[in-house]
C-alpha cells in the first residue's frame, strides 16, 4: 500500500467515525449529512439542481 492509498483509507475511516458519532449524538440526519458532504454523486446532483453545497 502506498502513501496515497493509505491517506485515502484514513480519510474514509475518519469520515465513517465522524458519521457514527454524529448519529449517536444527533440522530440519523446527522449521519447522512456527514457521509454526503464529500460524496461526488451528491455534489453533482446538487449542481444539477442548482443547489449550492456548503
Amino acid at each position: 500500500m502506498n502513501k496515497l492509498e493509505a491517506d485515502r483509507l484514513h480519510q474514509i475511516i475518519q469520515s465513517d467515525i465522524e458519521a457514527l458519532v454524529g448519529r449517536y449524538y444527533f440522530g440519523r440526519e446527522a449521519y447522512f449529512k456527514i457521509k454526503n458532504r464529500k460524496d461526488h454523486f451528491v455534489a453533482g446532483a446538487f449542481r444539477a439542481l442548482g443547489i449550492q453545497m456548503h
